[in-house]
């Protein structure tokens, strides 16, 4: 099954978590949503959907999420310090 992704970076307090939250708010329910969060951040994500923590992105990670939740739509949420290899990904 094929996944809608969205990846977000951007430097500590930027924005990134509210605007996140503010998305999942407003998603359609039936675009199963789930959130990668690869930072260091102090904001959690506290919307009611699957959501991961990691301190690195990795196509097993994906794999992983796709496996134990069927998403939809991905939102990946990064600080970009460990600069991912995104198009690998």
């Amino acid at each position: 099954m094929s996944a809608n992704v969205y990846y977000f970076t951007g430097i500590l307090g930027s924005g990134k978590t509210t605007f996140i939250e503010q998305t999942l708010a407003d998603l359609d329910p039936s675009m199963h949503p789930a959130v990668i969060c690869a930072e260091v951040g102090t904001e959690e994500i506290t919307s009611d959907v699957p959501c991961y923590y990691t301190d690195k992105l990795s196509w097993d990670l994906f794999q992983k999420v796709r496996d134990e939740y069927n998403p939809v739509t991905v939102f990946i949420e990064d600080d970009g310090s460990k600069k991912p290899d995104i198009l690998r990904l």
